[in-house]
């Protein structure tokens, strides 16, 4: 796999979107620019865990070259209401369905059943354990 040379644009991605349903309904979804509390427990677990699951989100040296603040590929441990400077954007829109999380920190040579299961287990060890949520960024995190 290749990463993307500094300076160009940024780098291939493999983003996943996560939400939860639950007897037919998006758990997730609370309205614009707001979570349920069971999302917010989920998110939390998924920030907790974040350096220990980027093993699986960066399978490979060339992984770790594809991460730039400033190219759309965000490294800290963060998220925020439509930040794509963050490494999760929550995505929250009138329409509840459409509701979910985006993990931008998969490259495109990531194993996708392995990332998505290191989502899943730590999004749900956040809800088994309460975890809190720490509020969103605001801010570009690429002007860090």
């Amino acid at each position: 796999t290749r990463f993307q040379p500094p300076g160009k644009e940024s780098a291939c991605g493999a983003h996943h979107h996560v939400s939860l349903w639950r007897d037919g309904k998006p758990a997730f979804a609370a309205g614009p620019n707001r979570l349920t509390p069971v999302a917010e427990k989920f998110l939390a677990g998924v920030l907790n865990r974040m350096q220990e699951t980027h093993i699986f989100f960066r399978p490979t040296v060339n992984s770790y070259r594809r991460f730039d603040r400033g190219a759309w590929s965000p490294e800290d441990v963060a998220w925020g209401f439509e930040n794509r400077t963050a490494p999760i954007r929550a995505i929250t829109t009138p329409n509840d369905a459409a509701c979910r999380f985006e993990h931008r920190a998969p490259g495109a040579d990531v194993n996708p059943y392995l990332s998505i299961a290191a989502i899943l287990a730590a999004g749900c060890e956040g809800i088994e354990k309460n975890l809190p949520l720490e509020a969103p960024v605001t801010s570009n995190l690429a002007n860090l």
